[in-house]
């Protein structure tokens, strides 16, 4: 009960609102982006409707793996980049930049393809190694999104 007491619980409805916010900062950019990767899993959800709202047809997915019960281990690599991704304006979205490391690898590994890269998550913790280019929320606290429903910690 105690863990879950510091969890923020994020709506549906939120999504929705904070979606369209990051949409139009997007759009307001004027600059044409050719996909959206979507940091799995916590990102496909916001990559999709964000991708949707921006008319953006290709969206793919990164996937690292960092937390095991809340706790921070090692970033691994579960997705390997494809060969196709070069020479493009991309977008990169995650829920969550919480430590910067998974977003910080993500853009690191997008860049090295000679591609231009913006970041994008619905919260922003404010003890990360890293910034996002867009966010909405700055956070110190757990967020429970409500995709993790039936998730297991």
């Amino acid at each position: 009960m105690g863990k879950e007491k510091r969890c923020l619980k994020y709506s549906w409805k939120e999504l929705e609102k904070d979606c369209r916010q990051i949409s139009n900062e997007i759009y307001g950019l004027n600059v044409r982006f050719g996909c959206i990767v979507a940091i799995t899993t916590g990102g496909l959800i916001p990559a999709g409707i964000i991708a949707k709202n921006l008319g953006i047809k290709e969206v793919y997915t990164i996937g690292y793996s960092s937390y095991k019960n809340r706790k921070q281990e090692r970033l691994i690599n579960t997705t390997p980049l494809w060969d196709y991704l070069m020479y493009r304006n991309v977008i990169i979205i995650d829920d969550i930049v919480d430590t910067g490391r998974t977003m910080l690898k993500a853009k690191e590994n997008v860049e090295g393809r000679n591609n231009s890269v913006l970041t994008v998550a619905l919260h922003y913790k404010l003890s990360s190694i890293f910034t996002p280019h867009i966010f909405v929320h700055k956070t110190k606290q757990w967020i429970k999104y409500p995709w993790e429903k039936y998730e297991k910690n």
